[in-house]
C-alpha cells in the first residue's frame, strides 16, 4: 500500500527502483482486481493491450501506458529520475486508479 512505500522512505535515501518497482506492482494488483485481468505478470504492451480489451477508455489507456513507461525506464535502466516526478508518482498513481474506479 501506499502508506507502506511511503514509510519505507526510498526516496528520501535516493532508492528509486525499489520505489518504481512497489508502486508499480501496486498499481499492476489493482488493474488486475479492478478489471479481473492476470495483470501482474504482463508487460507494460501486454498489460495494455489487456486493458484496451476491457472497454477503457483509449484516453485512459494511454495514461496507464504513459505512467507504466516512466516506472520502467527507472525500474529497467539505470536512469535516475528528476526530483518531482519521482516524488509525485504514487499521488499521479493514485489519480489515475481513482479515476479508473468511476
Amino acid at each position: 500500500t501506499r502508506s507502506e512505500i511511503k514509510r519505507q522512505k526510498f526516496i528520501e535515501n535516493q532508492k528509486f527502483k525499489p520505489h518504481y518497482f512497489k508502486l508499480s506492482e501496486a498499481a499492476k494488483r489493482f488493474l488486475g482486481k479492478r478489471y479481473r485481468i492476470n495483470a501482474e505478470e504482463r508487460t507494460t504492451r501486454e498489460l495494455i493491450l489487456e486493458l484496451k480489451s476491457c472497454n477503457i477508455s483509449d484516453q485512459l489507456c494511454e495514461e496507464w501506458r504513459n505512467i507504466f513507461e516512466e516506472m520502467d525506464v527507472v525500474k529497467f535502466t539505470d536512469s535516475i529520475p528528476e526530483q518531482d516526478p519521482a516524488l509525485s508518482l504514487d499521488e499521479r498513481l493514485s489519480k489515475l486508479v481513482a479515476r479508473s474506479n468511476l
